[in-house]
């Protein structure tokens, strides 16, 4: 057995495309015309018992169809067979997710999660769109993932996922990502930017900006060997604890923007000075 091109024949005011499988001499169902064996010389053709003569003008049902076919020979031998028709006007269906579902990425090398089905004539090839579906790539195997470089430019990108079955039907399924490649930017200043503190408890003033994705987190460090604080929501304002020193002390600040790129580092300094000032006085000399 085999599948063969059949044409496209009218059925329920629709053209649809169909497939056989039919062992033995090629048979153009349309025409009526054998087309690799010359010792044939008739065809008669019964649908549901009854003689027709284009064995296609009827309603062939969604699937597999049975005909039976009688071919005469030159030399009066008939031969029967039996072939399926599988009529296919259901598209296949399938999904698509950039990057397991995420919302943003910072590189523009992705990672496709697909899914197929086709019931009928089955899964025949796929391609992908990375502008709108003005330009798509050649149609290819069937798989269940694909990696994909999304287009220049930081935003929103779309990829559009075409699946073709075997009786030629298309369907088309998309899905978006937001391209985030340039770190967040912001400043930090001490008590509004004040030389020295007289206090170890000091307020941070800060700002954030993030075109793309977004400003969302942020943390703190004292001293360049410090720890890091946890991660927090963005704020315009931090209260900290300076160490437990006189002298210049440096706060250093990063933001985190939602699609994970961090700030380069950025620091503020000031002088904590909680020593009280001496001095002497002597009224005429003492």
């Amino acid at each position: 057995w085999h599948y063969a091109y059949l044409g496209e024949i009218e059925v329920y005011e629709k053209r649809q495309t169909l497939y056989r499988r039919l062992p033995g001499p090629e048979v153009d169902l349309l025409s009526s015309r054998i087309t690799n064996n010359p010792s044939l010389s008739e065809l008669r053709f019964l649908v549901d018992g009854v003689e027709v003569t284009r064995p296609l003008d009827h309603h062939l049902t969604e699937g597999e169809n049975l005909y039976r076919f009688t071919f005469t020979s030159k030399w009066g031998t008939a031969t029967t067979i039996f072939p399926r028709i599988i009529l296919d006007t259901v598209a296949p269906t399938g999904s698509i997710k950039i990057n397991n579902d995420d919302t943003y990425t910072t590189s523009r090398d992705i990672t496709l999660t697909l899914t197929s089905s086709d019931a009928t004539s089955g899964l025949d090839a796929m391609r992908f769109s990375t502008d709108g579906g003005i330009t798509w790539t050649e149609w290819e195997a069937i798989t269940d993932s694909k990696s994909v470089t999304l287009p220049e430019g930081d935003g929103t990108k779309e990829i559009q996922y075409q699946l073709r079955d075997k009786a030629g039907l298309i369907a088309a399924f998309s899905d978006t990502i937001i391209l985030d490649t340039v770190l967040p930017s912001g400043t930090i200043k001490i008590n509004n930017d004040a030389t020295y503190a007289n206090s170890r408890t000091v307020t941070l003033n800060l700002t954030q900006s993030d075109d793309t994705s977004g400003a969302s987190e942020m943390r703190f460090r004292l001293g360049a060997n410090g720890t890091w604080t946890a991660w927090e929501a963005v704020a315009d304002t931090k209260t900290l604890d300076l160490d437990d020193k006189d002298g210049e002390q440096t706060v250093y600040y990063e933001v985190k923007d939602k699609a994970s790129n961090i700030s380069t580092t950025l620091s503020d300094s000031i002088i904590l000075d909680r020593v009280v000032p001496t001095g002497t006085i002597k009224i005429n000399n003492d």
